[in-house]
């Protein structure tokens, strides 16, 4: 069903039916009304090319378009951050350039979202090159050190010697004591928490990945901008994108979904590698802080470079997905499933936690028993002399 040829003044050019007018199809909604009139002016006198574009009222093409619209109830936002507006570039901007309707705004948004993406994942790599670089394999070298002096001077047949370790300067016995891999219980309780949170990041990429591959595909002969229609009677979306055509669906996977896995997944083992090779407890909390604000950056980037509106129109605009079957029994059986499905990612994280811990290759063959054992007398004389609520501790001034 053809849209009417209109002069494009905004910089959101979703499609949304012309109201009161079922059979002419779908218009630009974020026009001017001077300009949603002289749209319909010209609708009578729409050229063949128009016809051919979008579909004739009556093909079988649209009405498979027509259902997917009406079945299209399921909304959920686009993250709006940089992949969000790469996401935003493919199925709004792309179909314009492709018919050369692209306005201005359009382009220039087009062009700033690449190079911002472009910087982001540039940002993004040389972090994971220098994060293993410059922070874990340093930081694997100096634990090794550590733990190779104390081998040395501190066993006696491959046994701690208590007496042996009580000799060792105190420094060493500070660093041998304060290794993460010392700490089993509570590095593991810092771990679990790194895991966990690039856990959510796989899961949110995942469910986002689903949604869209699962989208029908945008009928043949279609024009590409229909991919996202206007919500007109819902003030949460602004846009929803109620299909895609295969094309669309290639360029998210190759430059989002897939990019996205490798990142978390890579950043994931560096992390927890950097995090056991920690040699003192309160570097242990810091660096697990400081991975937590590399895994925001893509946040960060878009919200300060970012035009307040764009981040307006990025979170206006929301992912379609077709109505399920509402049965009661099919409901209960989602449900339970959901939560298999949790149980599941929670049994996994810990498991990963321990394996990250029995094969960990910071250490290898660390004697955490012995270890620990040592440092349990030498921990229990490192508190404050003077403790909360006594008064005679110092001469009064």
């Amino acid at each position: 069903m053809p849209r009417p040829v209109m002069p494009v003044a905004s910089s959101r050019e979703f499609v949304r039916e012309v109201p009161g007018e079922t059979d002419r199809g779908y218009a630009y909604t974020s026009l001017p009304k001077e300009s949603q009139r002289a749209g319909e002016e010209l609708y009578s006198q729409r050229t063949e090319e128009d016809e051919e574009g979008l579909g004739s009222a009556n093909s079988p093409a649209m009405a498979e378009y027509n259902e997917i619209v009406k079945n299209a109830t399921v909304c959920d936002d686009i993250a709006a951050d940089c992949w969000g507006a790469l996401f935003y570039v493919v199925v709004n901007d792309f179909p314009d350039i492709k018919h050369g309707r692209i306005s201005g705004s359009g382009k220039f948004r087009f062009v700033f979202s690449i190079v911002v993406f472009t910087i982001n994942l540039f940002i993004q790599a040389m972090l994971l090159w220098f994060i293993g670089k410059l922070l874990m394999l340093p930081g694997m070298l100096s634990a090794q050190d550590v733990y190779k002096y104390f081998t040395e001077e501190a066993f006696t047949d491959q046994v701690v010697d208590h007496h042996r370790f009580e000799h060792l300067p105190i420094r060493y016995k500070d660093k041998v004591c304060g290794l993460a891999l010392s700490q089993a219980v509570f590095a593991r309780v810092v771990i679990f928490l790194w895991i966990a949170t690039n856990v959510l990041e796989l899961k949110s990429n995942h469910y986002k990945m689903s949604q869209t591959l699962n989208l029908p595909t945008l009928p043949e002969g279609l024009d590409l901008r229909l991919m996202v229609k206007d919500c007109a009677d819902s003030d949460e979306h602004g846009g929803r994108v109620v299909c895609l055509n295969p094309g669309s669906k290639e360029l998210l996977m190759a430059f989002i979904f897939i990019p996205k896995f490798v990142i978390c997944l890579f950043l994931t083992t560096t992390g927890c590698l950097w995090l056991l090779s920690t040699e003192s407890i309160g570097d242990l909390i810091l660096n697990s802080l400081a991975l937590a604000f590399v895994v925001q950056v893509d946040e960060l980037i878009a919200q300060v470079f970012f035009p307040v509106a764009y981040l307006e129109d990025l979170g206006r605009l929301g992912i379609a997905s077709q109505r399920q079957d509402e049965d009661p029994e099919v409901v209960e059986a989602k449900v339970i499933k959901s939560f298999c499905w949790s149980a599941c990612t929670l049994v996994l994280t810990a498991s990963i936690v321990e394996l990250a811990f029995r094969f960990q290759p910071v250490l290898p063959n660390f004697n955490g028993d012995q270890v620990s054992a040592a440092c349990l007398e030498y921990i229990k004389t490192k508190v404050p002399w003077c403790m909360p609520g006594r008064s005679d501790c110092f001469p009064e001034s």
